[in-house]
């Protein structure tokens, strides 16, 4: 299979699932990247695809966003990103626990970055998979340590829309300005973090090329999730999500890709 194929199926499919989920593009598209980039470029191929599928899904939905809400949650969660993003670089940098392992014919290749995206990646894949560790009860007091929490993550490896989501779920929003919220905090987030990864320089280059795969097929599957998927909720999608995330989590952080 094309790696560009590969791509664009991942983004169409994960772009459509943040219209009845609150998030996922990133969370989808980033393992893919993984595959065939180093673990901080794929970082940023995802967040610049991220974003501009949100700025295009912000143009659809910016009537509805509830903008104290957004507001509130991106004071925490702006900082958190670039101390994030910061972090991300720092352990790019440094190569000391970066170890080359032969485990018979396969060559593990294992780095802090990639040790920490698959842990990332097992833990939302197992959010996925037990819906009951999702419906937390919050009180108002962890609204800003959780956004912060959110920022952060969504700094170092882009998976800001998990936690997002599981705030904004408490705030008793309906259904569009939920989606459009959370789009909108997602946007300002990414503004936040992505000239932290442009600032490092051993990061592989980047071309329109690399993005342009990923962009047009999460613009489509915006487009088709917002005129027919609003109210559309699908468990089992929760269960291949999941897998997807344990599987490629588990690949990541042993090296393997």
């Amino acid at each position: 299979m094309q790696p560009e194929f590969l791509i664009g199926l991942i983004s169409f499919f994960a772009s459509l699932l943040t219209f009845f989920s609150g998030f996922g593009l990133g969370t989808l598209l980033l393992p893919v990247f993984a595959m065939f980039y180093d673990a901080k470029s794929a970082v940023l191929l995802t967040a610049c695809v991220h974003l501009l599928n949100n700025v295009f899904k912000f143009a659809l939905v910016y009537r509805n966003i509830d903008w104290q809400k957004a507001l509130s949650f991106s004071l925490f969660a702006l900082p958190a990103s670039i101390f994030g993003a910061l972090l991300l670089g720092l352990l790019d940098k440094n190569d000391l626990f970066s170890a080359g392992i032969q485990l018979g014919s396969l060559q593990l290749e294992l780095s802090p970055i990639k040790i920490s995206l698959g842990i990332l990646m097992l833990f939302f894949g197992f959010w996925e998979l037990f819906p009951r560790a999702q419906k937390f009860n919050l009180a108002e007091k962890w609204f800003g340590v959780l956004a912060f929490l959110s920022g952060f993550i969504g700094g170092f490896s882009g998976h800001q829309g998990a936690l997002r989501t599981i705030v904004l779920s408490q705030s008793k929003l309906e259904k569009q300005a939920f989606v459009a919220t959370g789009i909108c905090i997602a946007c300002f987030v990414d503004f936040a973090r992505i000239p932290i990864y442009f600032s490092g320089n051993s990061m592989q280059s980047i071309s329109i090329q690399a993005i342009l795969p990923a962009v047009v097929p999460a613009f489509a599957g915006a487009w088709i999730g917002n005129h027919f998927l609003k109210k559309i909720e699908i468990q089992w999608l929760k269960w291949l999500v999941g897998t997807y995330l344990i599987a490629m989590g588990i690949l990541i952080g042993m090296g393997i890709v």
